[in-house]
């Protein structure tokens, strides 16, 4: 693995814990990462990392690094070292046509007229590809609110990727019921969710899908933007 794509992985890794990073120069036999600190946005913080003979290892340059920074990024480089090989990081920085599907739904009832959002945004190699949202107003699934809309967001993503030639592909959601139910791990009991688990089994056939729960409201760039974009979606419909 080289050190540049060592540093996209982890630059995936860290966005996880809600830090924003971009990719640096390249120097011999490595790569820096510049690293922005949410709570100084202002100020940078550069990261290096190597891929030699010893192995991965990161050297903070500079002398300016806040210790908790310091602290919190190696807690996570170490975290980052310690995936298995079949990790979802692992196979970001071994397969470049994979792409990441974030995904979100939200619920509006205004003066009685309930409404139901989704949103999805794609993105691959540190890019955004393309995001998408809507609303459902069928009676048969404003029962369900938000979470109908998570469906329908993962339905819409999977279907765009699909056809536009992208196969290996990771899903970030924030409610399990979306991977639980197609996997079968919970049992889909209304209409509504047994013809979900159904598409997403039937798209599974054509696509290698990974599944990664993302906790919502924590911060991670990815979820954030695609909740914004549901409420958005909705606000817009009334």
């Amino acid at each position: 693995m080289s050190a540049q794509t060592l540093a996209l992985a982890f630059h995936r890794h860290l966005e996880t814990y809600g830090l924003s990073s971009t990719l640096g120069a390249q120097i011999p036999y490595g790569q820096k990462l510049v690293i922005q600190n949410a709570a100084t946005p202002s100020r940078t913080y550069t990261v290096i990392l190597y891929d030699g003979k010893k192995g991965p290892r990161i050297v903070f340059e500079g002398p300016a690094w806040p210790d908790e920074l310091q602290h919190f990024v190696q807690t996570v480089w170490n975290a980052f070292q310690n995936i298995s090989t079949d990790g979802p990081e692992k196979d970001l920085a071994n397969n470049h046509d994979q792409v990441i599907i974030y995904v979100d739904g939200s619920y509006q009832d205004a003066n009685g007229t309930p409404c139901v959002s989704w949103a999805f945004e794609v993105w691959q190699a540190v890019q955004s590809l393309h995001a998408d949202s809507g609303v459902l107003t069928d009676a048969s699934v404003l029962s369900s609110r938000n979470v109908a809309g998570e469906c329908e967001a993962v339905r819409q993503g999977l279907t765009w990727a699909h056809s536009h030639g992208h196969h290996v592909i990771e899903v970030r959601y924030d409610y399990m019921g979306v991977a639980a139910w197609p996997t079968g791990s919970w049992k889909a009991k209304l209409p509504f969710t047994q013809q979900y688990a159904q598409d997403i089994r039937k798209l599974a056939k054509q696509l290698s899908i990974s599944w990664k729960h993302v906790r919502g409201h924590r911060g991670e760039p990815g979820n954030e933007r695609v909740d914004r974009l549901a409420r958005a979606t909705i606000a817009s419909h009334f």
